[in-house]
């Protein structure tokens, strides 16, 4: 729009119908462009290079989305304040459920033991043979020598039951000391819970906000763009026909770009807050 705007005035100034200020003007403003989106260009290029660092990748890996038209249609209706997904709560509950786990196990280790073991013994397969003379019986001499023959085989079996009882009786004070203590962290866990849920519900209430904010603040902005849009068709047509002075045109048009420019700020904030949003209600994987 500049570019046709300045050669417009350009040719009109060479034919004495505009002035060489008026010339000043569309420089001034076609450079403020320019050197804006120099600032964008840059600004680009060092997010790019933040990103590949923190990603730990190539300058050159880094792809650049294309932009695309954003399109929100309305703010969104099942906006939750549920935070049984996040993953803050699902370890504080894994933790408040190992506390109680180890009241029963402290517990268990002072209650009294009852042990009962079955079992059978068998052995046999056991022989004995062999050729002996008796030549005396204690003290006393035999003579002739008495010869004996021996041919034996041993073998048992029997079943074997054994009972046991261990009662913990000097340990008492000290396994009553240890339960209250386990069911004190118990309790403990479960205040830090109900503590750190609290905070989490207020993150989330936070993040309502801001999404309906943001939405608002596109609806604001939309307005805006829209009255800009029709008053720069005004200020058009009216300095194609000598209406209007080229300083309201200018006007006109720096009006419709800051306009422009807040409708896409907040469209974009907008889906910052739809992030951060889904962060806190722990649905951000989705």
């Amino acid at each position: 729009m500049l570019e046709t705007l300045h050669e417009q005035v350009e040719n009109s100034v060479a034919v004495g119908m505009a002035t060489d200020y008026d010339l000043l003007q569309v420089k001034a403003s076609y450079n403020n462009i320019l050197y804006q989106m120099k600032r964008t260009q840059s600004g680009v290029a060092l997010c790019r290079m933040a990103l590949s660092s923190m990603i730990g990748i190539d300058y050159d890996s880094v792809y650049i989305a294309p932009d695309n038209t954003i399109n929100i249609a309305e703010m969104p209706s099942n906006i939750s304040s549920d935070i049984s997904e996040r993953p803050e709560v699902k370890l504080m509950n894994l933790q408040l459920k190992a506390n109680k786990l180890q009241v029963k196990m402290t517990v268990g280790d002072y209650l009294p033991t009852l042990g009962l073991a079955l079992g059978y013994i068998w052995f046999g397969n056991i022989k004995l043979r062999g050729d002996f003379l008796f030549d005396q019986i204690g003290l006393l001499p035999i003579n002739p020598p008495v010869p004996y023959h021996l041919n034996k085989e041993f073998k048992y079996d029997a079943p074997v039951l054994m009972l046991s009882l261990k009662v913990p009786i000097t340990k008492w004070w000290e396994g009553s000391y240890n339960i209250k203590k386990a069911k004190l962290e118990v309790e403990n866990s479960r205040l830090d819970k109900e503590r750190n849920e609290e905070l989490l519900q207020l993150e989330v209430r936070q993040a309502i906000f801001k999404l309906e904010e943001g939405y608002q603040l596109i609806e604001a902005s939309k307005l805006a763009l829209d009255a800009a849009t029709e008053q720069l068709r005004m200020a058009n047509n009216r300095y194609e026909v000598s209406l209007t002075p080229l300083s309201d045109f200018l006007d006109a048009q720096l009006k419709w770009q800051q306009a422009k420019s807040d409708y896409i700020e907040a469209q974009t904030q907008y889906l910052i807050y739809q992030v951060d949003y889904k962060r806190v209600i722990g649905s951000l994987q989705e």
